[in-house]
């Protein structure tokens, strides 16, 4: 059974591009947000090349930041669990 893809466009710096993607629409416009929100913060005025690189490297970020931050409640929750038991 295969999934179904459905054709969307996406428009980031300069360029569009025609994808497929099995996302529903809900998904694929939290996903484009992420994806704009990265582009202004790295700047328009830049070439699309270079403005590709740097959003995917600000993603990369975001993506550590957050695995971080999740790790640092996972591990105070565990403590406050023990600190519990005592």
């Amino acid at each position: 059974m295969s999934i179904p893809l459905r054709d969307v466009t996406l428009k980031l710096g300069k360029k569009e591009y025609n994808l497929k993607t099995a996302l529903d629409e809900e998904t694929y416009e939290r996903v484009l947000s992420l994806l704009k929100e990265a582009a202004n913060t790295v700047g328009q005025e830049i070439a699309q090349e270079h403005l590709l690189l740097l959003v995917s490297l600000h993603l990369a970020y975001c993506l550590d930041h957050a695995g971080k931050s999740l790790e640092h409640i996972l591990k105070e929750y565990n403590n406050q669990g023990e600190r519990e038991d005592s």
